[in-house]
């Protein structure tokens, strides 16, 4: 079972839109080496933007929106949010606190991401559960613009960082009720219906 289980998750990774969704990982690596630099920060930041644009696209073009494929977007996305925050941190551009706010919703969703992992073990998980919402999306687009104006050393930073960590909170909240409200489905990993192709994303 495990054996197979793993099977899948490599199968899955060969395809364009985990394989953009893996590509943070080292985008964050690149950013901690290239934080000394204005520009390459803002370029990497981008580059990251781009792909988590790109792997929802990607997803929803092929029909091949999963479970499976929500949960290496996510440990993506936080791996490289975190790597960003503790880089901001100790380059001095951000302080700790600031970095907390800015991380607020990522440290409410790391217990629900492994809840949600423990969970598809014992039985499968509708697709729904999985699913971003316009609140969590709009709050990703916050916390990328706060980011970018700590690096340029914004006036209007302070006021963003506040925003983030508001919208953060309440993004996460917005996650945990639906997933503890969401029922289990037959097949949380097959491709979703050509009518509902979304994705976490």
């Amino acid at each position: 079972m495990r054996l197979s289980c793993a099977r899948r998750w490599f199968a899955e990774l060969r395809h364009a839109e985990n394989l953009l969704s893996v590509s943070r990982i080292p985008l964050a690596g690149a950013f901690i080496v290239a934080a000394r630099s204005t520009y390459a920060s803002l370029a990497i930041l981008a580059m990251a933007g781009l792909t988590d644009i790109l792997d929802g696209w990607f997803a929803r073009r092929s029909g091949r929106v999963s479970g499976t494929g929500a949960i290496i977007d996510g440990i993506a996305d936080k791996c490289f949010a975190f790597c960003v925050l503790g880089t901001l941190v100790v380059r001095g551009t951000a302080s700790p606190v600031q970095a907390l706010m800015l991380a607020v919703r990522e440290l409410g969703e790391m217990p629900l991401a492994l809840h949600m992992i423990a969970k598809r073990k014992r039985h499968p998980i509708a697709i729904e559960t999985y699913r971003a919402n316009p609140l969590g999306k709009v709050a990703t687009c916050i916390e990328f613009v706060t980011i970018v104006l700590l690096i340029l050393q914004h006036p209007a930073s302070g006021p963003c960082v506040a925003l983030t960590a508001a919208l953060g909170a309440i993004a996460a909240v917005s996650y945990w009720t639906r997933a503890l409200r969401c029922p289990s489905a037959p097949h949380s990993d097959a491709p979703a219906p050509a009518l509902s192709r979304s994705h976490s994303r």
